[in-house]
C-alpha cells in the first residue's frame, strides 16, 4: 500500500493519479466519503503529520459563519499545489512576505484570519520552525469582533492589536 503524504525521507512525490479529478469531484459533491477515496487510491491518511496552528470562529451576525482551523505540516520536496479547490478563490505556495506583496498590489485578497496567521508564521525562517512551534502552541478559539473606533471599522481580537486594514468586504457582511 502506498503511503501519502507521509513518504519516507528522500522519496519522490507520488505521481498524479488519473482518477484524481473524479475523486476530487466526488468528495466536493459529497458523493463519497474521504475514507473510501483513500482506500481506493491505496493512500494512508497521515494526520499525525499535521499540527494545529490556530482556530478562528466568525463573530455572530454574518449569515455565513465559519469555524476554521489552520494546520501546518511539511510538504514533500517537489510537491505542487494544484489550486483546484471550492474553498478558496486562489491557492498556491507563497512565503508570507510574497502573499502580503500580492495582497498590497491588489492581486489577491486575504481574509483577516489568514493575514494574522501569515503574520505569525512570518516570524520564522523555515517551515520546519513553524511546525516545531505549532507543537508548543496552546490552541484557544479566536473570536474576532467588528467594531467602530474613531470613525474607522476595525477587527478586534482579545489580546491583540486591532486589525485596521485592509479589511476585505466579505469580512463585513
Amino acid at each position: 500500500m502506498r503511503r501519502a503524504p507521509g513518504r519516507p525521507p528522500g522519496a519522490p512525490p507520488l505521481a498524479p493519479q488519473p482518477q484524481a479529478a473524479q475523486w476530487r469531484a466526488d468528495l466536493a459533491a459529497h458523493r463519497r466519503p474521504l475514507a473510501d477515496v483513500l482506500s481506493e487510491a491505496g493512500f494512508v491518511l497521515r494526520s499525525d503529520l499535521l499540527r494545529v496552528w490556530s482556530r478562528w470562529i466568525t463573530p455572530p451576525g454574518p449569515s455565513r459563519r465559519y469555524d476554521t482551523v489552520f494546520f501546518v505540516t511539511l510538504v514533500p520536496e517537489g510537491q505542487e499545489a494544484d489550486a483546484l479547490t471550492t474553498e478558496a478563490v486562489e491557492a498556491g505556495w507563497w512565503h508570507p512576505a510574497e502573499a502580503f506583496e500580492r495582497r498590497d498590489a491588489g492581486e489577491i485578497e486575504l481574509m483577516i484570519p489568514t493575514t494574522r496567521t501569515l503574520e505569525d508564521m512570518a516570524t520564522f525562517e523555515r517551515a520546519a520552525d513553524v511546525v516545531a512551534a505549532a507543537e508548543q502552541r496552546t490552541i484557544v478559539a479566536i473570536r474576532p469582533e467588528v467594531r467602530r473606533r474613531n470613525g474607522r471599522i476595525v477587527i478586534a481580537v482579545e489580546g491583540q492589536p486591532d486589525f485596521t486594514g485592509p479589511i476585505p468586504e466579505a469580512e463585513l457582511r
